[in-house]
């Protein structure tokens, strides 16, 4: 969607600067490096975190030339993520990590100002030998050897990690100089899309948990248009709209509008889109706007406003505590209030045309209402 051109030195002008240092690089290692360059800038143009944490650790492992590798974010709800599942599995047993591994790579690591670092200058390797962590998964795992690139990601005690793990510790021996080079052509790339992910995944968090208060719905798109964030408000609004999937469809359109718009434009103020949808049961007003980086020329995600107007239906929990309806019959009077006919109902729920009809005579007794419009009325609280 956006051309993402990396906003630091290429791998190839980085190289030929380590070129005068001992480096001899083929065309294969160039390319190599440059596409590790742009996936580690790039976690916005991915599907999900996931997906680019994966290709981070898959390119910066074609780079090195290890045998497998990890990526490691300190944060709430970012799972530890390898390039195989089995590595991943095997990674859960330093879960919370031990003190030997918090000490490293904290204090030993900051009082050595230790951005890339191989797993001697980082650990007492001879008391790590000795540890279940290495006897009982590493050394059978085949995890050897690692070689590291860190990076502090906020007030965590923990850095961001990429780690290379290899087979034969006494080969990855041999060209680790080598290898810990190769890191540090890639760490400005690692550290610049680190902080670009993390700036905006917290920006995103605070303006979710803002907007919750004042009740307007945030919907947030990665730039490929992909779902990224909901907040709790809108998923609310959603559960107590039968079409919700039209309102859905036009908060995305919203978002692609914005983007067309600086698409079309030079983009020196963000672009908005806004537009109102009506259901049968509320109308919604969307706006839509484009959230950029400071170090960055392209947008890194849309972010779409939705506030209902109108009268506030029950949510369904209310619904159900206040009638005593079960689940299904919360479905059920959902779709009379919206107008559905029993057949239609019944069609919707998977249900036969008999079971609809006792349904909707217990919500009429339990709403204690002689007919469908006065249902209506109790289910969206008027």
């Amino acid at each position: 969607m956006w051309d993402l051109r990396p906003p630091v030195a290429s791998a190839v002008e980085t190289a030929v600067l380590f070129g005068g240092r001992g480096m001899h690089l083929s065309s294969g290692d160039i390319a190599a490096l440059e596409h590790a360059n742009t996936v580690l800038l790039s976690p916005f143009a991915f599907e999900n975190a996931t997906a680019w944490r994966r290709a981070s650790c898959l390119a910066v492992q074609a780079c090195v030339g290890g045998d497998a590798s990890s990526h490691v974010l300190p944060l709430a709800g970012e799972p530890q993520i390898a390039a195989r599942a089995d590595v991943e599995r095997a990674l859960w047993a330093i879960v919370p990590p031990p003190q030997w591994i918090v000490h490293a790579l904290t204090v030993r690591r900051r009082a050595l100002s230790l951005t890339v670092a191989d797993w001697e200058e980082l650990f007492d390797t001879s008391a790590v030998r000795v540890s279940s962590f290495y006897n009982d998964v590493a050394r059978p795992q085949r995890l050897l050897a690692p070689i590291s690139m860190m990076s502090d990601v906020g007030h965590g005690l923990l850095p961001g990690v990429i780690s290379v793990y290899f087979e034969n510790e006494l080969s990855a021996r041999r060209h680790v100089e080598r290898r810990k080079q190769l890191m540090r052509v890639l760490y400005p790339a690692f550290r610049g899309g680190m902080d670009a992910f993390i700036s905006l995944r917290r920006n995103l968090v605070a303006l979710s948990a803002l907007t919750e208060h004042v009740g307007i719905g945030v919907i947030t798109f990665a730039p490929r248009g992909v779902v990224a964030l909901e907040n709790d408000h809108f998923r609310t609004l959603m559960s107590t709209d039968p079409e919700h999937e039209r309102v859905r469809a036009e908060v995305k359109r919203a978002a692609q509008r914005a983007i067309n718009l600086c698409t079309l434009g030079d983009c020196a103020s963000p672009p908005r889109a806004s537009t109102e949808v009506r259901t049968c049961a509320a109308c919604y007003r969307i706006g839509a706007t484009l959230i950029f980086d400071r170090a960055a020329p392209e947008p890194r995600a849309v972010v779409a406003l939705v506030e209902r107007r109108g009268d506030h239906p029950p949510s369904l929990q209310e619904l159900g505590s206040q009638f005593s309806l079960t689940r299904r019959e919360i479905e059920t009077a959902l779709l009379v209030a919206h107008g559905l006919p029993t057949r239609e109902i019944a069609t919707k729920l998977g249900i036969s045309v008999n079971t609809a009809r006792r349904h909707v005579d217990k919500i009429l007794l339990k709403l204690d209402v002689a007919n469908r419009t006065a249902a209506a009325a109790k289910v969206f609280g008027k």
